[in-house]
């Protein structure tokens, strides 16, 4: 990119960069951080809005580490750089607020191979219920599994989501999380319905919600494009999640 386009001077230049290298130093205390964290002077509602875009955005980190990390940025960023009452007052209560707060989260269990549009449906739907959703990837050998040793098989626009891999028994895997978990299955009609409950009645899982994918994806199945995407690329090409 030609630097003349932006009209700046070397010592603009500099200034940036000398920016950009405090952060990763743990400098705070700056022209452009001062202007960024003037949001801590507004009131709590505006602080909570803005607090909830933020866990939006780092969704694809665990929960407990994010609010570990949150935490250290905002002290870092405020303690003693901003003295202002206001905004110490603000500080002790948005972090007040990460430390007591328990998101509701859904785990979206699945093989995924391929997450399709129906998936993504489903998954549309449960993001306007939970804080937050995680993506888990189950080995299920009776669907020819690729491996999950990497996300190289998995939709490039989910990559901002926490997707993880488990193996062996679902109920198993959810009694993982240090945080209370709700978990996500799509059903596309009343067949996948018996089968849900079968599997729940197996497995005794408590805490479970269905979203019914839209009519318009039911007849979509990771399976039948497995089937047809060899020979029919083109005709599988518009379900498959990219």
């Amino acid at each position: 990119m030609n630097r003349d386009w932006f009209n700046v001077t070397d010592e603009e230049i500099e200034r940036v960069k000398s920016y950009i290298i405090d952060t990763t130093k743990g400098y705070y205390y700056n022209d452009f951080n001062k202007c960024d964290g003037s949001y801590m002077l507004e009131d709590w509602d505006v602080l909570y809005k803005i607090e909830k875009l933020i866990q939006k955005e780092y969704q694809w980190v665990d929960w407990n580490t994010y609010v570990e990390q949150r935490c250290v940025i905002l002290n870092n960023y405020f303690e003693n750089k901003y003295p202002l009452d206001r905004i110490k007052k603000n500080l002790n209560i948005l972090t007040g607020y990460l430390r007591s707060y328990q998101p509701k989260i859904g785990v979206y269990c699945g093989s995924f191979n391929p997450f399709h549009i129906g998936h993504l449906d489903v998954l549309k739907q449960a993001e306007n219920v939970f804080d937050k959703v995680i993506i888990a990837r189950g080995v299920n050998d009776n669907k020819n599994n690729i491996s999950f040793d990497s996300y190289e098989y998995f939709p490039k626009s989910l990559q901002y989501h926490q997707i993880e891999n488990y193996a062996g028994l679902l109920s198993e895997y959810l009694k993982n999380f240090k945080y209370p978990v709700t978990l996500i299955r799509g059903l596309r009609n009343g067949h996948d319905l018996l089968d849900e409950t079968n599997l729940r009645t197996w497995l005794n899982l408590d805490n479970v919600v269905y979203f019914v994918c839209d009519k318009k994806y039911e007849h979509v199945s990771s399976s039948s494009i497995r089937s047809l995407r060899d020979k029919y690329p083109t005709l599988v090409r518009e379900y498959i999640v990219k």
